[in-house]
């Protein structure tokens, strides 16, 4: 595994469509992970991380410009969804949890919400994990009413609506090097408003504010 790897820095896009939630790229050799920001679904955004982190873990034949691969048919996604199940909740610990707390004895549904305070992450990722560790085998429909009768939803639901003790925008812990870069790069004049805007993924309007309070001479950047 390249050391570069754990170099990767990682910035936030906004898009308000579907099916976007993350990115992974090689920028003049320095990984990338882009992630969509929303207010919302936290547990998402960890787990998109965690998935294009599995792609350049696993998958560096992906960034090169010759996209030349290992010759073998192989199902990325899947191998990356698996990545982010094993990072975010390694087995023995899940094994360890799940056995010193006898969670065996608790309906798939109250036990599935203790690990999620445990492990902070989506619950039904933590449904996967326990199944893919031996541990239980859920009927996925019985685990879906058990969910809906727990939040009082009736009828149709989307997996947004399901997620049972949703995490708070401040649990994910955001790197601000990105940001202290760009900060950087402006006062220093070596890059202008629009490239703040474009590296922000950020209207130029608003880029010119946020450079405005930069440049402000009560402004101290916050670490």
């Amino acid at each position: 595994m390249s050391s570069k790897v754990w170099a990767s820095g990682v910035c936030f896009f906004h898009y308000e469509g579907k099916g976007l939630d993350g990115l992974s790229a090689l920028q003049d050799g320095m990984p990338l992970v882009m992630l969509c920001d929303r207010d919302k679904l936290i547990e998402r955004t960890i787990f998109s991380g965690a998935h294009e982190l599995g792609h350049l873990v696993l998958h560096p034949e992906l960034f090169t410009t010759d996209g030349t691969g290992d010759g073998h048919e192989r199902d990325y996604e899947k191998e990356a969804q698996q990545f982010a199940g094993f990072f975010l909740v390694p087995t023995d610990d899940l094994v360890y949890v799940w056995e010193a707390e006898h969670l065996h004895r608790l309906a798939p549904v109250h036990a599935l919400i203790l690990l999620k305070r445990v492990f902070r992450v989506s619950f039904w990722c933590l449904h996967q994990r326990i199944e893919q560790a031996g541990l239980a085998q859920v009927d996925y429909p019985r685990l879906v009413a058990g969910v809906k009768r727990l939040l009082g939803i009736r009828g149709r639901a989307t997996m947004a609506d399901l997620e049972p003790e949703p995490l708070a925008p401040g649990m994910l812990q955001r790197s601000t090097r990105f940001e202290r870069l760009v900060y950087s790069a402006f006062v220093q004049e070596k890059i202008g408003v629009a490239k703040v805007a474009e590296l922000f993924q950020i209207p130029v309007e608003e880029a010119k504010e946020l450079t405005a309070a930069w440049m402000a001479p009560d402004h101290a950047l916050v670490e």
